[in-house]
């Protein structure tokens, strides 16, 4: 009874030994989810940032536009100098949301 008694207590360490280890790899597993997360949040907020700031670009652009029309009234060459710097804020708001997007894809 005392050798049985024995098994039953080294069976019993055991079998906490084993839950003990799967209690880790799964504190692991945790931990790595989590990180993973935090990545995708950062990723997706990159996103949203970049999405904003296309956004207030082409609200930006659309204001230059309006007022280099309203210049063309005034003079053709106020107008073009309006316009021409209206298409380079586009097309550089343009290039960042490309390299954002191109960022938050890898």
């Amino acid at each position: 009874e005392a050798e049985e008694s024995k098994n039953e207590v080294e069976a019993m360490k055991k079998e906490t030994t084993d839950l003990k280890e799967e209690l880790a790899k799964a504190s692991k597993n945790v931990e790595e989810l989590e990180a993973s997360l935090k990545r995708e949040k950062f990723r997706a907020d990159l996103a949203t940032r970049a999405q904003n700031d296309l956004e207030g670009a082409k609200l930006h652009a659309l204001s230059e536009r309006d007022r280099a029309i309203m210049s063309s009234q005034r003079g053709l060459g106020e107008a073009g100098a309006a316009a021409e710097k209206a298409l380079k804020d586009s097309e550089m708001a343009k290039a960042a949301c490309s390299e954002m997007e191109r960022y938050v894809r890898e």
